[in-house]
């Protein structure tokens, strides 16, 4: 009999929040899917499917993702070897071996770790900004090629995360002055803002995070190649309407109806389609 050109794989499905390794932060990361890579190498499994990783809100619920595309910064691996600015010595200090076992210890604490990791990452940026972006090293081109590369919608995730940090994380942005409740009128905005230095850098801030999320997830994605395990991604069935998304391009959605999901807190706003008629005029 002939090969099969479609081959029958074994594999399983994995939450990445609930993976863990020996120095995480009480939550799995790219680190703990790495392992996970391995234990489906040695296990003979071709296939492993993770379920969504994409940033969310404080409901930490992938039905109200914040963004279809930016990762959240819970599930990054935070050594200074994986994150370029990070001391060793600042590690140490803001994630002592007693918060670790604090946070090892119990259910995922969503809203603790996910402010630490930005904490530690904030350090880490500080760092990276006087080195490397000031001296222009071959990490800061790095960076400013993964800008380039990903403006379809980093512009509009930056700037829609630096308003939500300002509004202290409520994303409701109908809830939003006038001035912010469209990307272009809080391009104009922020052009003369009082305070737009400070909040240009805190935008270049969260770029560089999700710059580190691409580059630990592109380390996830080699070592499965390498492995020979099939990477199997998932996605939210739809987009939230108090996500990057809808915000910074609210053209592209029908806010008039929405899909709401069980329990979610947020609806979901269906992409617009133009539909060819049937008379094919």
């Amino acid at each position: 009999m002939a090969d099969s050109a479609y081959p029958r794989l074994a594999g399983t499905l994995l939450p990445v929040f609930a993976l863990r390794h020996e120095n995480d932060f009480g939550i799995g990361d790219a680190e703990a899917v790495r392992q996970a890579i391995s234990f489906c190498a040695e296990q003979k499994l071709g296939l492993l499917q993770m379920l969504p990783i994409n940033e969310t809100g404080d409901d930490n619920s992938p039905y109200n993702a914040i963004s279809s595309v930016a990762i959240d910064p819970a599930y990054l691996t935070l050594t200074s070897e994986q994150v370029p600015g990070l001391q060793a010595e600042t590690l140490a200090q803001m994630f002592p071996n007693a918060l670790r076992a604090q946070l090892q210890a119990g259910p995922v604490q969503y809203r603790q770790v996910k402010q630490l990791k930005l904490e530690i990452l904030s350090n880490a940026y500080v760092d990276f900004e006087a080195v490397d972006l000031e001296t222009g090293t071959d990490l800061a081109y790095e960076f400013q090629a993964f800008v380039e590369d990903n403006m379809g919608w980093l512009p509009g995730y930056t700037l829609f995360r630096t308003l939500l940090n300002e509004y202290s994380n409520n994303a409701l942005w109908h809830e939003w002055i006038p001035e912010h409740q469209t990307l272009a009128q809080a391009e104009i905005w922020l052009s003369t803002a009082p305070d737009r230095e400070e909040l240009v850098r805190y935008r270049q801030f969260t770029a560089y995070v999700q710059w580190i999320a691409w580059r630990q997830w592109a380390d996830v994605r080699a070592w499965a190649d390498a492995n020979r395990v099939r990477l199997i991604g998932d996605i939210p069935f739809g987009i939230s309407r108090y996500s990057a998304d809808v915000w910074a391009e609210h053209e592209l959605f029908d806010l008039t109806w929405s899909g709401a999901a069980w329990r979610s807190s947020s609806a979901l706003a269906p992409v617009t389609v133009s539909s060819p008629s049937l008379s094919g005029s």
